[in-house]
């Protein structure tokens, strides 16, 4: 028997997986209790993290959404994953290499993106796999897969890639690139068509490591004002065809019935009249309409002593707030 990075004892038949966090760590924090939940406690996993000093971006995303405000700590980090194999937290200094524009059939209005952006999330992943590179070879580490993950991606229900995989021959495995991505049209052009492909992805560690390393080829194709019918995130499917491996989009595991992105916008606070959702530490809360005057109804469960489940309706009785 062996444990693995989240200090769950697993046995050797379980795969050895990387994980490779990378880019800023906004909702982080709420994001880790379901990652441990729904990933990690299956597999034997190292976990690697390359990220910014700052929780959020300063470079313009293409999204109308509230940023988060703080500084990264690496102690904040271990509460929220457990044992970091290597983490590498850097100042970003943003410079003005222009915006691509970005106008899909279905989008009433243009979208600009930074190019300085695009790159730094590249950047971030390619330190990750450098980080994930060294440990490796440093400890005679041999993984079956290297998976990919933004720390801002809500996982809401187990993530078992040997499941997913099952139709897919050991030859695909090898040279196959398997993402998470999501149709944001009614057509379908393909990738073309497909959102967040490059948040959440695996694959065996070599196809990672030549996609990787070899991501800023992408980026450098990218030119100021140059205009795009396409999602941006194209590119690194583009690259990884050019460099011989296979797109595969995961059926099994869809957005956003069983992952999506924790971000927070305008729409997010109309809700919270009606429904409050938080996670801190390993205790879920539910709270539906927590602006009522008094509370009707609160039940907690204890699952295996693992986590927590608070359900609430009507005033909690303690602070909310914001994430």
């Amino acid at each position: 028997m062996i444990k693995g990075a989240n200090n769950i004892v697993m046995s050797k038949e379980k795969l050895k997986i990387a994980v490779c966090f990378f880019g800023h760590l906004r909702s982080y924090q709420k994001c880790a209790p379901l990652l441990r939940w729904n990933l990690l406690k299956y597999y034997d996993c190292d976990l690697f993290m390359h990220t910014w000093s700052t929780l959020d971006h300063n470079t313009k995303i293409g999204h109308d959404l509230k940023k988060m405000t703080g500084i990264t700590r690496p102690e904040d980090i271990a509460r929220a994953y457990g044992n970091i194999s290597a983490l590498a937290i850097e100042e970003q200094k943003p410079k003005d290499l222009g915006v691509i524009k970005i106008k899909i059939a279905h989008d009433i209005r243009e979208r600009q993106m930074s190019i300085f952006g695009i790159g730094a999330m590249f950047h971030s992943m390619r330190e990750s796999m450098r980080l994930c590179d060294e440990y490796a070879a440093k400890n005679k580490v041999e993984y079956d897969y290297v998976l990919f993950i933004r720390p801002d991606i809500w996982l809401k229900k187990p993530l078992r890639i040997e499941k997913l995989l099952q139709s897919i021959s050991p030859g695909q495995r090898a040279q196959g690139f398997f993402t998470f991505a999501n149709f944001i049209s009614q057509t379908t052009a393909g990738f073309k068509d497909m959102g967040a492909v490059d948040v959440c992805f695996f694959g065996t560690p070599a196809t990672m490591s030549d996609i990787i390393k070899n991501n800023e080829l992408a980026v450098k194709q990218l030119k100021p004002d140059m205009k795009m019918d396409h999602c941006p995130e194209y590119i690194l499917i583009k690259l990884l065809e050019e460099r011989g491996f296979t797109p595969y989009r995961i059926e099994g595991f869809r957005m956003p019935e069983d992952w999506d992105i924790l971000r927070i916008s305008k729409a997010i606070k109309l809700r919270k009249r009606i429904i409050s959702l938080r996670i801190r530490g390993n205790m879920f809360r539910l709270w539906l309409f927590p602006k009522m005057m008094r509370r009707i109804v609160n039940m907690q469960l204890d699952l295996f002593g693992i986590f927590k489940i608070d359900l609430s309706i009507g005033n909690p009785g303690h602070e909310t707030r914001d994430i």
